[in-house]
């Protein structure tokens, strides 16, 4: 069984590339290779050297979701044409460490035995994934953070 540490977050704003579907053929890795075409762009809007993968506006019945790859921006950035800007609330997250080669199954277990047991509920806004200084996207077992947003159930 998963073991999060939780948090509160301030918001931020996140700019980046933009992909809605349901990643049958990989999009998002593919997506992710295209911010380096973009590497001046981001350079210029970073307020860090941290990566963000955004997950929102999921479609239960399609399987259909929102995905941003990009970086963390003040909140009054105006996105480049070919991005999208999004603003992620402050709140209480759970936060789960995993790799690229167990973030499927971790993301399962998330919401398939973690969640419905731990007392939380989803809140609204996006699921944030936080790729710090030391990941390498080259090393299959690389850690990153899943922030997940939180609530207290009310059962």
């Amino acid at each position: 069984m998963l073991d999060p540490r939780f948090t509160q977050r301030d918001g931020l704003t996140v700019v980046g590339l933009h992909y809605r579907g349901t990643n049958e053929d990989d999009e998002i890795s593919n997506l992710w290779e295209q911010t380096d075409a973009h590497a001046d762009e981001f350079a210029d809007l970073a307020r860090s050297e941290e990566w963000f993968g955004l997950c929102f506006d999921f479609d239960h019945e399609s399987g259909a979701f929102s995905y941003v790859a990009g970086v963390e921006t003040e909140s009054e950035a105006i996105a480049p044409s070919e991005m999208e800007r999004v603003d992620v609330p402050g709140g209480e997250y759970a936060v789960f460490t995993t790799t690229l080669d167990t973030v499927g199954e971790t993301t399962d277990e998330i919401y398939r035995e973690w969640l419905p047991s731990s007392g939380y509920e989803r809140a609204d806004g996006p699921e944030v994934e936080r790729y710090g200084e030391s990941f390498d996207p080259e090393d299959a077992n690389s850690e990153f953070e899943i922030f997940v947003p939180v609530e207290e159930s009310n059962d």
